[in-house]
């Protein structure tokens, strides 16, 4: 069988991984990897950068694979590469920073093309034509070959660039690699990072390690940051549970976010979080000291707000999204989704500590309410925020990008799928699949026999798509469903 994946990152060496090790006979697999970028395997979130930029998972949980939480860490301790990264005496409960797991990808990647088996074509895919016989790939010198089967893994791009600000003086659209952007900024420039999430965070611990002197200011429309990583791992869960959202499904007109939200807060009560507590978690108007100041705190005990609420993304987040009908979808996206992005993708503690320091020593602030930036026209940008005005000497974009939207490299190919009906656009984010075995939908809603798509592309159909732990379980779901097209060629599927 000819395989090939479109995008050479986390998302692809996780689905090569698990197609190696069920694969009978590695002799009749022929997996092909496009990827353009500067090194195959890492992608855009691994890549080689400053080590103030970490994974935020703990090492012991940090793997392409979904059965082997531990593989990233044994990796360390036991191969040569692993151990030339410096980091052999990791522990499980380390936080690392992201480039050594950018090390492992490539590792793993570099690994499976010695089988034999799989090779990388270091070009981007133009097109994809799929047909009743094969998938034909043309990249973009105007090389084609034909496939049986092709995967989409292209990941998610660059920053939103939402306020009008490209080509202005000092003015930074993206802030990776962080070993460009710190040193393009002077010394004591006040500086603006649009953005309060975990690329924002990555910038401002940027300019901090390289000894910037000038003021930092975060700000979003909310100015809510990451929450801390708890000391703790995963939650028993006794009333959020698979049967639970069974019962919910049969009620009439389906489930409501009131339901779900009622689910919950059962749960939270049963593991000692009143209901007032709860409700302060989702409340604006966030002091961001105070809350990071409390979550650091509530994180050293190993509290059970986020780690129920992590485990019931990572198990159940995919089985909820669907069950939700489009409206309560529409009211969970205007009036949650921010919280979860938050809780559900937390700092390490250690960052943590990093940014409250800066704010007590009266470097960086984090505003909320933010309404506009426009660069001056002597140079310097002015921020509108609450109604007040604040000014700065240059801008790193760092606000989150749409759900499911690809990276520019990415888009025209995934554009001209759609054109062609090919596939079809979600609502809700990225492109439509069948849940069930990650095949792309058409036009008309038919599933492509040939044609599947794994990762940010699906964020539509499964919403919680970014961590490693739900990407790797999905990088199953579509090896059962390519190995099912080849009988007698692989092991028993995974359950």
């Amino acid at each position: 069988m000819r395989i090939a994946l479109i995008g050479g990152g986390a998302a692809a060496v996780s689905l090569i991984d698990g197609l190696l090790g069920r694969v009978l006979d590695p002799e009749h697999l022929d997996v092909v990897v496009y990827e353009s970028g500067p090194r195959p395997g890492p992608g855009r979130a691994y890549r080689a950068d400053l080590g103030c930029a970490f994974i935020n998972t703990r090492t012991g949980v940090t793997s392409i694979r979904a059965d082997e939480p531990g593989h990233f860490l044994d990796w360390l301790h036991t191969t040569p590469a692993g151990m030339g990264t410096g980091f052999a005496h990791a522990d499980a409960d380390s936080f690392l920073p992201r480039w050594v797991f950018g090390e492992y990808l490539a590792d793993c990647l570099d690994h499976a093309c010695h089988s034999g088996s799989v090779r990388v074509e270091r070009q981007s895919v133009q097109r994809v034509r799929p047909s009743a016989t094969d998938v034909l790939v043309e990249t973009a010198d105007g090389q084609r070959a034909a496939y049986d089967r092709v995967v989409l893994c292209v990941g998610g791009g660059e920053p939103a660039q939402v306020y009008g600000l490209e080509g202005a003086p000092q003015y930074h659209r993206d802030p990776y690699p962080l070993t460009d952007t710190v040193t393009r900024l002077h010394p004591r420039a006040r500086v603006l990072v649009i953005g309060t999430g975990l690329t924002a965070v990555d910038t401002v611990l940027a300019l901090r390690d390289a000894g910037h002197e000038g003021d930092i200011a975060m700000a979003s429309r909310r100015g809510l940051l990451p929450a801390v990583r708890v000391s703790r791992g995963r939650w028993d869960l006794a009333c959020l549970t698979p049967e639970a959202l069974a019962r919910a499904r049969e009620r009439a007109g389906g489930p409501s976010l009131e339901t779900l939200g009622g689910l919950l807060l059962t749960e939270l009560d049963r593991a000692g979080v009143t209901r007032q507590e709860a409700m302060e978690r989702v409340r604006p108007g966030y002091d961001a000291r105070a809350r990071l100041m409390y979550q650091f705190r509530e994180a050293e005990t190993g509290a059970p707000w986020q780690r129920i609420l992590t485990t019931a993304a990572n198990r159940l987040a995919e089985p909820l999204w669907q069950l939700l009908p489009d409206a309560e979808k529409r009211r969970y996206l205007r009036g949650l989704h921010h919280v979860f992005q938050s809780e559900c993708h937390p700092m390490p503690p250690l960052t943590a500590v990093a940014l409250l320091d800066m704010m007590d020593d009266g470097q960086l602030t984090v505003r909320s309410g933010i309404q506009d930036v426009r660069a001056r026209p002597g140079g310097g940008f002015v921020l509108d925020a609450h109604g007040q005005r604040y000014t700065f000497d240059a801008v790193v974009g760092a606000a989150r990008q749409s759900v499911g939207l690809p990276g520019p490299e990415a888009r025209p190919l995934v554009s001209d799928l759609v054109d062609q009906g090919a596939a079809t656009p979600h609502p809700f984010g990225g492109i439509r699949v069948d849940a069930a075995t990650h095949r792309v939908l058409t036009a008309d809603g038919a599933a492509q026999a040939r044609l599947h798509a794994l990762g940010d592309l699906t964020a539509g159909t499964f919403y919680h798509t970014g961590p490693l732990e739900v990407i790797s379980r999905h990088a199953d779901r579509i090896t059962d469903a390519l190995l099912a097209a080849a009988p007698g060629a692989a092991e028993e599927p995974v359950a």
